[in-house]
């Protein structure tokens, strides 16, 4: 859950008093300065409690100090790193089909858009900031689950075939497949995409794993889905020829595309 804007204002100010003061020195500005009376002192306290959380904080030799990169920032570009990393910890809902459901600015979620406001954000910069932070997330997610994926496809092919695979993809990420699958005298490359989504798939496909599939005929995409627990409910193949009709085409010899989503 995101926190309230009184908090990460309250982060905001914490942040920019801590780029020239020390901890303690910060806290009697608080306590004395009538401009900062407009918050508590439970929301201030859980203001640097977020920027502890946030790993915003390092022990230095005067007790809880800003890292030297993050006091050399402007107030801007720090407004910024804080909003990504509120959005980060927090992980509201929407934020893993975020390019799906935030396409453009105008439909930033309510709750980021708030936050955004209080931190003096503009909403190209709370737009672009969603973008960055999805595709960490999604990112580290896709590894994951994609290595689960693969994992309980070569389990469930060596329990009815034992001695019918190799994962491929442990040794090398370089062939342009991840399983190689072997029934009688006949071979298979099997390209594994894994998703614990119901009801929509999206299939990240690279170039060289596109062109192995345009050129090898025993190439195969294999979808894999999975549970919440990472375990293999479903398994479909995906005809390549339905990737070829969507995939990019070069229009100069200068500019090639390197990685699709379909």
């Amino acid at each position: 859950m995101l926190p309230p804007d009184t908090i990460v204002w309250a982060a905001a100010r914490w942040m920019r008093l801590l780029r020239a003061s020390t901890l303690d020195q910060a806290s009697s500005i608080i306590r004395a300065d009538p401009s900062y009376t407009d918050l508590t002192p439970t929301q201030y306290a859980s203001g640097l409690e977020w920027l502890r959380k946030l790993r915003l904080l390092n022990n230095g030799d005067k007790g809880l100090e800003l890292s030297s990169e993050l006091r050399e920032l402007p107030d801007a570009q720090t407004n910024q790193l804080l909003f990504e990393r509120i959005l980060e910890a927090a992980a509201p809902a929407w934020l893993q089909d975020a390019d799906f459901l935030v396409p453009d600015p105008a439909e930033m979620p309510q709750d980021a858009a708030s936050i955004a406001a209080t931190l003096g954000l503009g909403e190209s910069t709370a737009f672009t900031s969603v973008r960055q932070v999805h595709g960490r997330i999604d990112l580290a997610q896709r590894a994951r689950i994609g290595n689960a994926g693969e994992c309980e496809l070569v389990d469930y092919l060596e329990r009815r075939w034992p001695g019918s695979t190799t994962h491929v993809a442990q040794t090398d990420d370089g062939f342009g497949y991840d399983v190689s699958f072997r029934y009688g005298d006949q071979e298979w490359h099997l390209e594994v995409k894994s998703t614990t989504r119901r009801g929509r798939l999206v299939i990240y496909l690279s170039r060289h794993e596109h062109n192995v599939g345009l050129y090898d005929p025993n190439w195969r995409l294999v979808v894999v889905g999975l549970d919440e627990q990472l375990r293999l409910q479903v398994v479909a193949t995906v005809r390549h020829s339905e990737l070829l009709s969507r995939a990019p085409c070069d229009s100069s010899s200068e500019s090639k595309w390197q990685s699709t989503s379909h």
